[in-house]
């Protein structure tokens, strides 16, 4: 499984104990996907369903992995990156799982 910058360094928090927002911890070896959703990207549901509000809003979005499809919420954050001009832009990501 490859997770990306981000979903490593969630990976490494879920190794050291850190409990979850909701419902106690989450075993890495039980954890069949990670998904991070952020206001930075607008898109389509991994499931093939149809996301609330064509996927434009970031709270709908996890709403969606955690009501139909089980997913738990790890982490909510900042993540920033530059913009084609080097300013600072800075967006919310959440960090799901499902096992």
């Amino acid at each position: 499984m490859e997770f990306g910058a981000l979903g490593e360094f969630i990976v490494a928090h879920l190794i050291a104990g850190v409990k979850l927002l909701k419902g106690g911890s989450m075993s890495l070896e039980k954890t069949k996907e990670l998904k991070v959703v952020s206001t930075n990207v607008d898109e389509t549901c991994s499931h093939g369903c149809q996301l609330p509000y064509n996927g434009e809003m970031f709270e709908s979005n996890v709403n969606h992995y955690i009501k139909e499809h089980g997913y738990k919420l790890l982490h909510i954050g900042q993540e920033s990156s530059t913009d084609s001009d080097g300013n600072p832009y800075h967006s919310t990501v959440a960090v799901l799982a499902v096992k």
